[in-house]
């Protein structure tokens, strides 16, 4: 009978120490994963004091134009207050063209550009142990205007800038069709080095619009790389023999950002 009761007694202990180690486990773990939530949170937000937080940020792309013949140049504003850190420095490189070369230096800046073309911008952040980088590409895009007339069998040529690399060029030639036997002007561009871009890529189409015949040509993405860069020519020749004179104005684009090659 004793031993009966002696068992008895053994397993009632036996069962409450499982569940005191099984307390103890389920505490523990419970700790562990509080530990490891509070570790992520850290290396994934954080803090002022971590010098991973330094971030910069030069801002966002810009697209910008110029204007052949007129005075007026396009000054950009670059904005670096969204950069993160204890920054102690704000050093910004405008048209990366090799190593970093600071231009100006501030956490808003402004520069000038004179000439169409891509541009990288690159803003360096600095604290007391470590930098970081952030570019924003400028696109600065051209325009020219152009008004003039022609007799019978005369041409004009007009010299515009293509460099690369160029995503677009466009041409959009404007006259009245004239009387009985009709006016007819025909719009060419020719690269750097002479050879006519009238073939594969180039896109044409004609149309009336408000009383006046309407010609466009249009080269974008790839196809413009395969031409030499440089001035090229657009070409305006009238190909008729109504007679008179024919008025006509022409709109030339070169464009540097990717959306206009879409």
């Amino acid at each position: 009978m004793s031993i009966g009761v002696g068992s008895g007694t053994s397993k009632s202990k036996g069962i409450g120490d499982i569940a005191v180690l099984v307390s103890r486990v389920v505490h523990s773990y419970c700790v562990l994963v509080l530990v490891v939530m509070t570790l992520s949170g850290c290396l994934i937000n954080g803090s002022d004091d971590d010098p991973k937080n330094l971030r910069a940020d030069a801002g966002p792309d810009i697209i910008q134009f110029i204007v052949k013949d007129e005075e007026e140049r396009h000054t950009i504003e670059f904005d670096g207050s969204n950069s993160t850190g204890k920054i102690q420095s704000y050093l910004w490189d405008f048209d990366r063209t090799g190593p970093f070369q600071p231009d100006a230096d501030g956490e808003q800046v402004t520069n000038t550009y004179i000439e169409p073309g891509k541009y990288s911008v690159i803003l360096k952040v600095n604290d007391d142990q470590d930098e970081d980088f952030d570019i924003s590409e400028v696109f600065i895009n051209y325009r020219q205007y152009e008004n003039s007339s022609l007799q019978d069998e005369e041409r004009d040529e007009f010299t515009f800038p293509v460099q690369e690399p160029a995503t677009r060029v466009y041409g959009e030639l404007r006259y009245d069709p004239g009387g009985f036997f009709g006016n007819n002007l025909t719009l060419e561009f020719t690269d750097a080095e002479g050879n006519s871009t009238d073939r594969e890529g180039t896109e044409k189409s004609e149309h009336e619009e408000d009383g006046q015949i309407v010609k466009r040509v249009e080269i974008k993405g790839d196809f413009v790389l395969q031409y030499v860069m440089g001035d090229w020519r657009a070409v305006v020749e009238r190909n008729d023999s109504a007679g008179g004179t024919v008025d006509y104005s022409l709109l030339i684009e070169v464009d540097y950002d990717p959306d206009s090659a879409l």
